[in-house]
């Protein structure tokens, strides 16, 4: 099995110009959330975009992110079918639906709010911190 399918740049890189350097416990779970992703992209089969990841503080206000966002401790990514077709989407989403007791929160987010017989835009994964239990929450927005 293959596990270097995603590069650190990936996992930190931002357009808004905001420091988005992470400390080392921030590291350890970005590492831990690319070992997930690698996995989830070996079941996938196709390549994957990470939209967003790792988010600092002032990164995380600036998009308007959750105060709570476990993006902020590198154990959380935004991500989509990197074909962007709304098969790969929802295959992708199926196998992380399958995965699901593993992760803390599977966020869906779709073209109009809420409604999953809309495109997804994107699918939101969130790890738990150790020593927590994954939470299994499913949400559709």
């Amino acid at each position: 099995m293959k596990l270097d399918f995603f590069t650190f740049d990936e996992f930190v890189r931002t357009s808004q110009k905001v420091d988005n350097i992470p400390n080392w416990k921030q590291v350890e779970n970005l590492f831990q959330l690319r070992v997930f992703l690698n996995t989830v992209r070996h079941f996938f089969g196709k390549a994957i975009r990470v939209n967003s990841a790792f988010r600092s503080p002032e990164l995380n206000a600036a998009v308007g992110g959750s105060k709570t966002s476990m993006h902020v401790h590198g154990l959380a990514a935004d991500i989509c079918a990197f074909s962007g077709t709304e098969a790969d989407n929802r295959q992708l989403l199926r196998i992380l639906e399958s995965l699901q007791p593993g992760i803390d929160q599977l966020i869906s987010y779709h073209k109009t709010a809420g409604n999953v017989n809309t495109p997804i835009r994107f699918i939101h994964v969130g790890l738990s911190k150790w020593p927590e239990s994954p939470r299994g929450q499913r949400l559709v927005k």
